[in-house]
């Protein structure tokens, strides 16, 4: 086992820290025993012991005794080589590690003070616990040694041994543990390094040329751990420190040949003073920058806390003004946040609730409470009230004074109406309950026991102050007619369905017949042994006979449909045929029974006048719950395909409370109404003799025309034409044959026409045209093409030939006429000026329009 175990260790790379710090014991005790130096003055700073506290100190206990032979066999043979006596070096050994095994001790039990970067608590605890207290504890041995094996003098050996020890933990083990923990900003890396050159060429002018050079120093430090922090200010107390020791030892300068005393309270209290206040300060800059980061990661965190909670929150002021509020209590109450700045508490709140809401503040306010919930209502930017459940809670200073509110406010509006409506619901259910006179009854099988209550004697119309209930009194009253068959659904109930629905007729004294309606349940035990049967009755003759006279209207209603001429088809809620009286079947070609529970899109389609599909009414009336009729241009097609002009009316079927039954649709047969119809408004917008549009419908056509001409900038020409030498063919041939000749040019005209061009008979011979969306130039060269057909046109009647011609008068339409007979008016005009010129000519209204 020893053999394994030295082998593991042999190979453990750990030796190699053993041998280091073993080489570091060796160098410090020679460089402190062969260094230089002033009478009265620190021989060397000694480093090695601070060095060898941290690396003890974050290792395992069981590979802390290594490290320490490992240094006290390096720190023998330095003082070895030194030619210390024998005494003195076991003393100084021993000395040197109980400081680094006190302070060892007291570090691993005091975490705080290996975080002393954290608070000034955690650093002036590594001060004492890692300074102070191991120095003294080396010290103590070192001075009991020294007294009793050489003439020294305690106080000058123990006041330079404890100081040095102090000076160089103080300079080395603030660093050490920095970057121990990786304490320390890389962005700073050259800024940091120029500046510690810049203060070491500093400290060697301050302390060579200047009196009193700690004072400058410490300025100096300070500004550093100000701008650098705490690794800033450790690492150029090590750096000045270390400058010190070797200025010293160089014999840079000398120091006046003060007393030993007073070179401590002159030189080295100063060097103490000069490390340790720019390392609190920066210690104390370091925290209030970390304070300051984590009050802004909170207030970030808190910030965004509120903006992303569904909950409404908000901040108030203790005299009630809004200082901060999230989105979800903006869209709560319906306000931006703007808004809600400008408004107080109390101002949102329902009048009823101010007072118990303010009472609750006030006792914030006072510290009574720390906190309260209230459901209390708020008003909206409407002025609509809304509950919400308040939850408050005061932030208070570090006095403990009223700082501000904290308020969330969740939206229980809904559950608050549901609530009201429950409560509501179940006052109205206890009404009806009374109201309907229901009665309960119990019933226990195998004692035969019948109990029931008070309503239950009005039912049976038994006396309540002489007869205690049973079931065969209760049986007695039962019509015979219905008993058999209750019985055996009460047996039922028992023995398998468990529950009782059912309705019987009950014989009054006075031999009056009423109808009653009983439902209950079947209780069991754990065995399924019934234990009982309980239930309620409740009177429904006036039911019975409102059912009977119903029954009554439904043939009657059925006989009429059945005997009227127009087509009813009646559909359920979803459109689906329930019933078609003959008419329907007739109009449908097909039959009640096969249609039924068929849609009624797919029994009856309407298509308007061009064959385009339409919705059935049926569908708007289910779904707006109104009448509605058809447009007068309507069509039923037919399954063969044929088409049938209808005029109908749809309208939903509901009950009293409005709960939709279904639908009904009647359909009358109108082709021959709308055929006479077309043909009276064919014959109203026509000349009978031409076929061409009249007068009147012409001007209505115009205007349109001009008001189209208005809204596109566009433009169209109106054309007054009259024919020349017509009345020639009247006197000579007779009205016959000027009826045929306007008949021959108004087929004419047509042809030559466009199809969105316009032409019609004004009366006699005068005729008026539309010429849509043209230039005047094309208006004028289109009617002289016309005129000069006209003109060449032959007119052959009872072997007579007749040759006519025609003048016409041009006006644009550019929706700039001042009124619409001025438009007509300038056309004639214009024709006019045409026959004048000669006739067979073609003139524009000389008016500019």
């Amino acid at each position: 086992m020893r053999k394994e175990f030295a082998a593991n260790v042999s190979l453990n790379p750990g030796w190699l820290r053993v041998l280091t710090i073993t080489g570091l014991g060796l160098v410090a005790c020679l460089n402190a025993t062969v260094a230089p130096q002033q009478p009265g003055m620190i021989t060397s700073l000694w480093y090695a012991n601070t060095l060898t506290i941290i690396t003890l100190l974050y290792h395992q206990p069981g590979y802390r005794a290594w490290l320490i032979a490992g240094y006290s066999i390096g720190l023998a043979a330095g003082y070895g080589f030194s030619q210390v006596p024998v005494a003195q070096l076991l003393i100084l050994l021993l000395a040197n590690l109980t400081e680094i095994l006190v302070a060892v001790r007291l570090l691993t039990h005091c975490q705080p003070a290996r975080n002393f970067y954290l608070n000034i608590q955690s650093a002036l605890k590594l001060g004492v616990y890692g300074i102070l207290l191991p120095a003294l504890a080396g010290t103590l041995p070192a001075v009991a040694g020294f007294a009793l094996f050489t003439p020294w003098h305690w106080s000058e050996l123990g006041i330079a041994w404890y100081l040095n020890a102090v000076i160089c933990s103080a300079s080395l083990m603030p660093l050490l543990l920095l970057l121990k923990h990786r304490r320390w900003n890389k962005n700073q890396y050259w800024s940091l390094s120029f500046q510690l050159l810049l203060l070491l060429g500093y400290t060697a002018v301050i302390l060579k040329y200047f009196p009193f050079p700690f004072v400058y120093l410490s300025m100096g430090l300070a500004l550093l751990a100000i701008r650098h922090g705490i690794f800033g200010a450790a690492l150029a107390g090590f750096l000045v420190s270390g400058c010190i020791a070797v200025f010293i030892r160089m014999m840079w300068f000398s120091w006046p040949q003060y007393d030993q005393h007073l070179l401590m309270l002159y030189v080295y209290l100063p060097i103490l003073i000069t490390l340790i206040p720019p390392l609190l300060l920066a210690v104390f800059v370091d925290v209030l920058h970390l304070r300051e980061q984590q009050l802004l990661a909170r207030e970030s965190m808190f910030r965004e806390a509120m903006e992303a909670s569904a909950v409404g929150m908000a901040l108030v002021s203790t005299d009630g003004q809004f200082l901060k509020v999230n989105p979800a209590l903006c869209h709560m109450l319906n306000y931006s946040e703007a808004e809600l700045a400008d408004l107080s508490w109390s101002q949102l709140l329902h009048p009823d609730d101010r007072v118990s809401a303010q009472h609750y503040q006030q006792r914030l306010l006072n510290n009574q409470q720390s906190s309260y919930r209230l459901e209390i209502r708020y008003r909206r930017k409407n002025d609509q009230m809304i509950w919400v459940l308040l939850v408050v809670s005061m932030v208070r200073d570090n006095r403990g004074l009223p700082h501000y509110f904290v308020m969330q406010a969740e939206d229980i509006d809904s559950r608050r109406r549901s609530e009201e409506r429950e409560r509501e619901l179940f006052n109205r259910y206890l009404l009806a309950a009374e109201a309907g006179q229901v009665g309960v009854w119990e019933w226990r099988p195998a004692e035969n026991q019948l109990s029931w209550d008070e309503r239950m004697f009005d039912l049976y119309a038994l006396d309540r102050r002489h007869l205690v209930p049973t079931f065969s009194i209760w049986k007695s009253c039962v019509h015979p007619d219905d008993l058999f068959r209750l019985m055996r659904e009460i047996s039922q109930a028992l023995n398998e369905t468990n529950v009782l629905d059912s309705e019987f007729r009950v014989i009054h004294h006075d031999d009056s017949i009423h109808y009653l309606r009983t439902h209950a349940m079947v209780e069991r035990d754990a065995t399924g042994k019934v234990v009982r049967m309980v239930g309620t009755n409740w009177d429904i003759s006036e039911l019975r006979v409102l059912m009977n006279d119903l029954s009554r209207e439904r043939e009657l209603l059925r006989t009429t449909l059945l005997s009227i001429g127009e087509a009813v088809v009646m559909t359920d809620q979803k459109a689906r045929i329930v019933f078609m009286n003959p008419a329907a079947e007739q109009m449908l070609a097909c039959s009640n029974q096969q249609m039924t529970h068929m849609s009624v899109d797919k029994v009856m389609q309407m298509v308007n006048s061009e064959g385009d599909l339409l919705e059935n009414p049926l569908h708007a009336a289910l779904r707006l719950r109104c009448l509605i009729h058809l447009n007068n241009d309507v069509y039923l097609k037919r399954a063969d395909g044929s088409l049938i002009a209808v005029q109908d009316s749809a309208a939903p079927i509901l009950r009293n409370n409005k709960e939709l039954l279904g639908g009904v649709l009647v359909l009358s047969d109108v082709s021959e109404m709308r055929a006479l119809q077309k043909r009276l408004g064919y014959q109203a917008s026509h000349d009978p003799l031409t076929g061409l549009i009249n007068r009147s419908a012409f001007e209505t056509i115009l205007q349109d025309v001009l008001k189209e001409s208005v809204m596109t900038a566009g433009q169209s020409v109106l054309v007054y034409l009259d024919l020349d030498y017509f009345k020639q063919v009247n006197d000579s041939a007779g009205h016959a044959a000027g009826d045929a000749l306007l008949k021959q040019l108004a087929t004419l005209m047509s042809t030559q026409m466009r199809a969105s061009d316009i032409v019609a008979r004004l009366g006699g011979d005068e005729f008026g045209l539309i010429l849509r969306n043209c230039s005047l130039e094309y208006a004028e060269s289109f009617m002289r093409g016309l005129i000069s057909d006209i003109c060449h046109c032959e007119f052959r009647w009872n072997g007579q030939t007749f040759h006519i011609g025609a003048s016409a008068g041009l006006v644009p339409v550019r929706g700039q006429f001042p009124a619409f007979g001025s438009l007509l008016a300038s056309a004639d005009q214009a024709c006019y000026a045409a026959k004048r010129a000669g006739r067979g000519q073609v003139k524009i209204a000389g008016t500019s329009f």
